[in-house]
């Protein structure tokens, strides 16, 4: 069955480069992230209720992940921009040390 799916220029990125590393198709390797995903075990996390839960990880009322921090983390004082601003500059980063460019 074929079916389209709308993925992140930078996924299918890694997804290519992984295919030809191992010299395989493209389709097989979705595929096989795909069977791996639905055989994982499920995350065990809290679920939000009000009371302090030991995990750092919450799932809220819809079903949205919940990353708790310390309060005096940098990022309780940064801004949407900011924070949005820092993971493009990792991303980045991290595309340069794939490409060898830095290391």
């Amino acid at each position: 069955m074929k079916m389209t799916v709308d993925l992140p220029a930078s996924l299918v990125r890694e997804l290519k480069l992984k295919a030809a590393r191992e010299n395989r198709k493209l389709k097989d390797i979705v595929r096989e992230g795909m069977e791996q995903s639905l055989e994982a075990k499920p995350l065990a996390v809290a679920r939000s209720t009000g009371s302090k839960a030991d995990s750092p990880l919450m799932i809220d009322e819809q079903g949205f992940p919940i990353f708790r921090c310390h309060p005096n983390a940098p990022a309780t004082r940064m801004t949407g921009a900011e924070l949005l601003a820092l993971e493009q500059e990792a991303l980045l980063e991290e595309d340069l040390k794939r490409a060898g460019i830095i290391d």
